[in-house]
C-alpha cells in the first residue's frame, strides 16, 4: 500500500524570509493522479516498482569549466538528487543512484551505486559532496567521448535488474557532441569498437569522429540501447544554451528524443535547457512527475498545513545572491519560538523542537557564498506530541 503523505486533521504554520525565489513545496502526487497524465512519470513507476536505478552523467569535458562556469551542472545534480530522495521517502522505496562524469571517458564518480533509503539523508549527502568535486578541472578533460561515455552508461544501467524504473539524466553544454583530439594519448578502456580505435591509431581523427557518431545513432546503436527497456527514460539537460556555442546541442537533443536519424527504436527521453538555477526545481519537480505544482514567492510567506503531515520538504532557487536574512519561525505553541537562523552557505540543523519537530537546511551548489538554491526539510517526529507541530 502506499505510504499516505497526509496525516491526521490539524494545522500548522511555518514562516520563512527569503530572497526572490522559486519555491517547490512537496513533490509527488498520487500514484493514480500520475498515471492519468500521458507524460513521463518516474514518480509511478517508483510507486508500481518500488525499486529504481538513477544514473546521473555530468560533463566534465575541457569545454564546461568555462561554459558553465557557475556550476550549474553540479547544483542541478544536487537538486535532482533532493527530488529523488522525495519519491523514496513518500512511496517508502530505495532508490539506487549513481553519479558519472564523462569526457576522455565515462567514470564511475560516486563509487559505485549509493543507496536513497526512506526518510534518511546519508545517500544524498554522499552524492552531493562527490559532485561539489566535479566543479575542479580533472584528467578527464581533454575530449568529448560520447561513444566510450555513453557506452560506459548503457553498461552500468544494463547491469541493474530489468524489472526496475531505470532514468538517465546527462547534463552537457553546446560546444560540441563527439570530438577526439589529436594530443589525447590514452582513450578506451575496452575495445568494443576497435574500428573507432583504428581510426585514431591511425591519425584519422575527423573520421574516427563520425563512425562514433554513427556508432551511437545506428540502429541497434547506443541510443536504441538507451531505449530498449521498457522502464528506461532519459533526460537530457543542456546548459547555458544562451550563452555558449550551441553546435552539439542538436545532436544531443536527437540522442535524448529522436529525429535526425539517430536510432531506430521511439525514443523515449525529454531535452531541457537550462540558463539559471531559479528553473531547476520546477524543471525536475516536474520531469519525475507531470502532477508536480511549484509555488511563487517573493519573499516572506507562511505556509498554512490543513492536516498534518509527516514532513514539509522545500526547495527555493533563484535567491539574489545579496540576501543573507534567512529565518524560520515556527508556530508561537512551540518551546522555542525563537526564529532560527539559516547562514548562506552552511548546514543548519535543529534539535528537535517542542519534542516533535526536526529542522534541517543545506545549501545547493560548490561555491557556498554565491549559491542560490536552499533546501529545508521540516519533519514531524513525534506526532503524539503536537505542541509545536500545530499552529
Amino acid at each position: 500500500m502506499i505510504k499516505k503523505f497526509f496525516r491526521k486533521g490539524s494545522a500548522a504554520s511555518l514562516a520563512l524570509t527569503l530572497g526572490l525565489s522559486t519555491l517547490a513545496v512537496g513533490l509527488v502526487s498520487s500514484s493514480a493522479e500520475a498515471k492519468d497524465k500521458e507524460a513521463y512519470s518516474f514518480a509511478s513507476c517508483v510507486a508500481d516498482k518500488r525499486a529504481a536505478n538513477v544514473l546521473i552523467m555530468l560533463d566534465e569535458s575541457g569545454s564546461v569549466f568555462k561554459s558553465d562556469k557557475k556550476g550549474l551542472r553540479v547544483e542541478g545534480a544536487e537538486v535532482l538528487i533532493d527530488r529523488i530522495q522525495r519519491v523514496s521517502d513518500v512511496y517508502e522505496a530505495p532508490i539506487d543512484v549513481m553519479l558519472a562524469g564523462f569526457g576522455d571517458n565515462f567514470v564511475d564518480r560516486s563509487d559505485g551505486w549509493v543507496a536513497l533509503k526512506p526518510n534518511e539523508t546519508n545517500g544524498v549527502d554522499t552524492l552531493a559532496q562527490k559532485a561539489r568535486q566535479l566543479t575542479k578541472v580533472t584528467k578527464n578533460k581533454r575530449e568529448t567521448d560520447m561513444l566510450s561515455s555513453l557506452n560506459g552508461a548503457t553498461k552500468a544501467l544494463a547491469a541493474k535488474p530489468v524489472d526496475t524504473c531505470k532514468l538517465f539524466v546527462f547534463f552537457k553544454d553546446g560546444v560540441d557532441f563527439q570530438k577526439f583530439i589529436a594530443a589525447e594519448p590514452t582513450r578506451f578502456p575496452d575495445e568494443d569498437y576497435k574500428d573507432v580505435l583504428k581510426l585514431l591509431e591511425d591519425a584519422k581523427y575527423s573520421a574516427a569522429d563520425a563512425l562514433a557518431e554513427e556508432e551511437i545513432c545506428r540502429p541497434g546503436g547506443l541510443a536504441d540501447a538507451l531505449r530498449v527497456e521498457d522502464n528506461i527514460y532519459t533526460f537530457g539537460v543542456a546548459l547555458n544554451p544562451d550563452e555558449t556555442t550551441t553546435g552539439g546541442l542538436d545532436k544531443f537533443r536527437s540522442l535524448v528524443e529522436g529525429g535526425n536519424s539517430c536510432g531506430n527504436l521511439p525514443a523515449k527521453g525529454t531535452f531541457f535547457e537550462v540558463n539559471k538555477s531559479s528553473e531547476l526545481p520546477s524543471l525536475f519537480g516536474r520531469a519525475l512527475d507531470p502532477n508536480f505544482k511549484p509555488s511563487d514567492y517573493p519573499g516572506k510567506f507562511t505556509i498554512e498545513m490543513k492536516r498534518a503531515l509527516t514532513s514539509v520538504n522545500i526547495l527555493s532557487s533563484g535567491i539574489i545572491s545579496t540576501f543573507d536574512q534567512f529565518t524560520i519561525t515556527l508556530p508561537p505553541t512551540c518551546s522555542q519560538p525563537a526564529p532560527i537562523e539559516i547562514p548562506r552557505g552552511k548546514k543548519t540543523f535543529s534539535a528537535s523542537l517542542g519534542g516533535s519537530v526536526l529542522i534541517s537546511a543545506k545549501w545547493a551548489g560548490a561555491t557556498p557564498s554565491t549559491s542560490q538554491t536552499l533546501s529545508i526539510s521540516v519533519q514531524h517526529t513525534d506526532r503524539s506530541d503536537d505542541s509545536c507541530w500545530v499552529g
